[in-house]
């Protein structure tokens, strides 16, 4: 029965908007492998917009961290969340795959929608000319 009202939570009970919102972003913080460090700010510029200022950016060697703090329902600008994700997935597409993950949950204010955005590089790499992975190797 336990199982059913799992169930019934996740998949019927569910209100439509939430109440608050949360951001986590990590990010490669090389050059060598994706954007450059200021076309990536002018994104997290987009990101700062849709959350009223309330952010927080933490570079470390290896990667760049954004999170938001929580933020209500009214003072989230979905448009510009859009404009970000958009932006990443532009500045990121030629060699990483951008993971857009979602999650609702409850929390002390009601219902909380938290957004992961990650580039992940792919596992294999794209060919460059599409008709050379169709060629067959020929072995002597």
């Amino acid at each position: 029965m336990d199982s059913l009202s799992r169930l019934w939570k996740r998949y019927v009970a569910r209100t439509p908007d939430p109440d608050v919102y949360h951001v986590y972003a990590s990010f490669p913080s090389r050059p060598s492998d994706g954007p450059s460090l200021g076309a990536l700010r002018d994104r997290i510029d987009d990101l700062e917009y849709a959350c009223e200022g309330r952010i927080d950016v933490t570079v470390t060697r290896k990667r760049l961290v954004v999170t938001t703090d929580t933020v209500a329902c009214d003072q989230f600008d979905r448009t510009a969340f859009e404009r970000f994700v958009d932006g990443i997935e532009s500045l990121y597409g030629d060699v990483y795959n951008v993971v857009h993950y979602t999650k609702s949950r409850r929390c002390r204010r009601g219902r909380k929608k938290s957004h992961v955005v990650v580039p992940v590089r792919s596992l294999f790499p794209k060919p460059a000319d599409p008709q050379a992975a169709e060629r067959p190797v020929s072995r002597n």
